[in-house]
């Protein structure tokens, strides 16, 4: 099989990638990189066919036409844009007497009500459910949720003054009251954030404990309401006013809304002469706006591409482009430096430097970290083999079977 790599400015010889056999790549690393092997498992790093590439230049993968498959289904009937299409087995697959499924029918329902209904009428064998669905079927045997190895939060515009003002950051963190949020408004599986991270990026190498709960920082996470009126009073004193406005921009699909009004409601009732005003927009727009510095609240949400802290905590690093907030800290930066350089090969350091970094971005609340998001799905009773993923809850049919 081979690999197609290229580069604007250097050379292939340079690019430190070199094919040692028919079925062998050699990789030299500039330095040492602790999860490469996560790495190469994200579908950026899959090999593709050069012939194919070649032969479709740009359109290559944008319709199920100008795409090739080696693995268990190819794909039928998507020609970019449409909302049905079909996964066939794939007869020339390695090992395509263990995939029992011939065909996977794919289909975009964009009312959650109506692929609901259409799964009670047994049309449909997979579906997702919104909020009351989820509630009114937490007790069916059907029902799965699975984790998407993303975390929800707010980030500040700290080139805005009153954004930048921590004890304010602070009284909003605590007024949030995160399982009322994730069990009340949400109703989707979600579970309250305890850290800027999710659960199963990383164990503690000594105990096993999960990262969240040695990073995470309760007293600038725990709904306290009393204390958030103190840093709020004090925060309005160091501002010159009592009366602050704060906007928070954010997309206009029903999580996001959902969240933005849940959060203007608690800081309005609990916190007086604050006025919150919520901005929603599609994300594309929402994107354009925050990467221009044109927020002070940002209501958003990051997914890892693979399990490690690493993948979430880089983006609050200084040199980040996508600290769109700005959120600056010296001590973060060297923690951040020393799990990536001279603690990367030593786990039990790399991982204290980690929890240290999670631990300062928590206590500056340089984002306000909301909620660990998941999805709760019904699934047909007689499908079996399917696997899901435990970290970002994909599915692979390889192995599924309907009995």
């Amino acid at each position: 099989m081979q690999m197609l790599l290229w580069s604007a400015k250097r050379p292939l010889a340079h690019l430190g990638v070199k094919a040692t056999g028919k079925y062998q790549l050699k990789v030299t690393l500039s330095k040492p990189v602790p999860y490469f092997k996560k790495l190469l498992a994200g579908i950026t790093f899959y090999p593709i066919s050069q012939k194919a590439v070649e032969k479709y230049g740009s359109k290559y993968g944008t319709t199920a036409k100008t795409t090739v498959y080696n693995g268990p289904f190819t794909l039928t009937g998507w020609t970019g844009t449409n909302d049905k299409w079909t996964l066939v087995k794939n007869s020339t697959y390695r090992d395509h007497k263990v995939v029992k499924l011939n065909k996977i029918n794919y289909q975009v329902i964009k009312t959650s009500s109506t692929a609901y209904n259409l799964y009670q009428s047994h049309k449909l064998d997979m579906v997702t459910l919104a909020g009351e669905q989820s509630v009114q079927n937490k007790n069916n045997p059907e029902l799965k949720t699975l984790s998407a190895g993303r975390v929800g939060f707010i980030q500040y515009n700290e080139k805005d003054k009153t954004a930048a003002n921590k004890d304010l950051r602070t009284a909003i963190s605590l007024t949030i009251n995160r399982q009322q949020l994730v069990t009340k408004i949400l109703e989707n599986g979600s579970i309250a954030a305890k850290t800027f991270g999710v659960r199963d990026m990383l164990k503690n190498p000594k105990t096993g404990k999960d990262f969240v709960d040695n990073a995470q920082t309760p007293s600038e996470m725990t709904t306290n309401i009393a204390k958030a009126k103190t840093l709020y009073q004090t925060a309005q004193k160091q501002l010159g006013t009592k009366q602050l406005t704060l906007t928070i921009t954010c997309a206009n699909d029903d999580t996001s809304q959902q969240t933005a009004t849940y959060i203007q409601g608690q800081l309005m009732n609990h916190l007086k002469n604050l006025k919150v005003n919520v901005r929603t927009m599609p994300f594309p727009s929402m994107l354009t706006k925050v990467s221009q510095g044109d927020f002070q609240l940002n209501l958003t949400s990051w997914g890892m591409d693979f399990a490690d802290p690493s993948q979430v905590l880089t983006i609050l690093t200084s040199n980040s482009n996508s600290n769109m907030g700005h959120y600056q800290s010296k001590t973060y930066d060297t923690a951040m430096n020393n799990a990536d350089g001279k603690d990367a090969m030593n786990n039990s350091n790399r991982y204290q430097d980690l929890v240290k970094a999670a631990k300062i971005a928590t206590k500056d609340q340089g984002v306000t970290p909301l909620y660990e998001s998941r999805s709760r799905l019904l699934v047909n009773s007689n499908l079996h083999g399917v696997v899901y993923n435990k970290f970002n809850g994909a599915m692979d049919f390889r192995t599924a079977y309907v009995k």
